[in-house]
């Protein structure tokens, strides 16, 4: 079947189709392309066709990682998400990574992390934990506090972190004590027996 040309009018409807996520594959079974690569390179040659969708990160682990002199590649990779994802963070939060070798850029990028971190401590000391380093921290200290010794699956809920974000959380809190493992919870089913984690921390008054 004979490919169509791009013309004006079909390139307005790719566009739209495109941005309301229909697939390559799709739209050339329905315009006669053999092969949809076909279509996406004609394609891409117009910029109103290229679609970049970037994935939500996690800021604070990637000024983590940033300061621990992993690249934007390697940072990626770490965090399970796209190159792309990284560097609008990094663009967003004016960070340098490993790989910018201009001294500015790195005077700039240290003092962005500086900064970061600074007003992390800020927003654990106003919510009453100024013994956290992170915000993450204080929001973790604070499910302890309200809700007594629970388990890690309970403190993962109520906080709406990944429960490889408040493992990592815990056992730093627990390195500098301020809270402590307090025995295993009942296993449910089939599960694995997890810690169960009691606050030993006082919280200050807020604000």
């Amino acid at each position: 079947m004979t490919c169509r040309r791009l013309t004006q009018s079909l390139l307005t409807r790719l566009a739209a189709a495109r941005h309301a996520g229909v697939p390559w594959k799709t739209l050339a079974a329905e315009l006669g392309y053999a092969d949809w690569h076909t279509l996406a390179g004609a394609a891409s040659r117009h910029r109103e066709l290229v679609v970049r969708r970037y994935r939500r990160v996690n800021r604070e682990a990637v000024v983590r990682l940033a300061a621990a002199g992993l690249t934007r590649p390697a940072i990626a990779k770490r965090l399970g998400c796209s190159r792309s994802s990284v560097d609008k963070a990094c663009r967003q939060l004016g960070l340098t990574t490993a790989g910018c070798h201009s001294p500015a850029n790195r005077l700039r990028g240290r003092a962005v992390q500086r900064d970061w971190r600074t007003g992390q401590r800020i927003a654990a000391a106003r919510m009453g934990w100024p013994q956290a380093e992170w915000l993450s921290e204080a929001k973790i200290l604070q499910v302890l506090y309200d809700a007594g010794p629970i388990g890690t699956s309970e403190v993962t809920r109520r906080v709406g972190y990944q429960v490889n974000t408040v493992r990592y959380r815990l056992r730093g809190l627990m390195a500098r004590g301020l809270v402590v493992r307090d025995g295993r919870c009942p296993r449910v089913g089939e599960g694995t027996a997890e810690w169960r984690w009691r606050l030993l921390a006082e919280r200050w008054a807020a604000g």
